[in-house]
């Protein structure tokens, strides 16, 4: 089975609009490591998750700096051919797509896209349709995952508020045909290869529902 996606979480750690240019350097270095493993093993999505700072505050300089160091990233991608796609996340540099939409354009590359999460969309309240209708042509892949009003990790699919069905329907209706990846966590599963199989049970059967609906 190709592993045709991967998440790069690290920039929580040393995020690429940090004020301190040491942390925002190895942040960007990261990026660039990333994408030369991506290229040595057939990866072609990596998804950036959408934090100009995580633990600290975010400020004009921070966002600034965030869409400067996101550029570079861009540049280096093309010369690789790996797509660099950013997640819409809970907070408010880029809970939506619009909102991701817009350093796409300001930045220009065709090695830039969006990588939706559909579970954080719904956490924090967004028009799910209006949203994927503004930027479905830079829609590269989508997380899916459950979750509820501000609450974005460790809900089970199923317990959550997400409805899978009419997502599908308007994917559908739009003729997306890109990725989709279930998002999971194991840290207190110890039987995660059978939670991995229910979750993709879980999604195939809304599939197969959208579809008949």
């Amino acid at each position: 089975m190709p592993i045709l996606s991967m998440c790069l979480s690290a920039n929580r750690r040393f995020p690429i609009g940090s004020a301190c240019e040491k942390t925002r350097q190895s942040g960007i270095q990261l990026i660039r490591d990333a994408i030369d493993f991506a290229l040595d093993c057939g990866v072609r999505v990596i998804q950036l998750a959408g934090y100009d700072e995580f633990a600290n505050p975010s400020t004009e300089v921070t966002v600034s700096n965030f869409r400067d160091s996101l550029a570079l990233c861009a540049r280096y991608a093309q010369e690789k051919a790996v797509m660099l796609a950013l997640e819409t996340m809970e907070n408010d540099l880029m809970d939506s797509i619009c909102k991701a939409k817009g350093f796409v354009d300001s930045i220009q590359s065709p090695w830039l896209k969006i990588y939706p999460d559909i579970g954080n969309l719904y956490a924090t309240g967004q028009d799910i349709e209006k949203e994927f209708l503004s930027g479905m042509q830079d829609v590269v892949a989508i997380h899916l995952k459950d979750t509820l009003p501000g609450i974005v990790r460790d809900i089970a699919f199923g317990n959550g508020n997400v409805d899978f069905v009419s997502f599908f329907r308007m994917l559908a209706r739009e003729q997306y045909s890109g990725l989709f990846v279930n998002e999971m966590w194991t840290d207190e599963t110890p039987q995660s290869i059978q939670a991995a199989c229910e979750a993709r049970a879980f999604i195939a059967d809304k599939i197969e529902r959208a579809q008949k609906s």
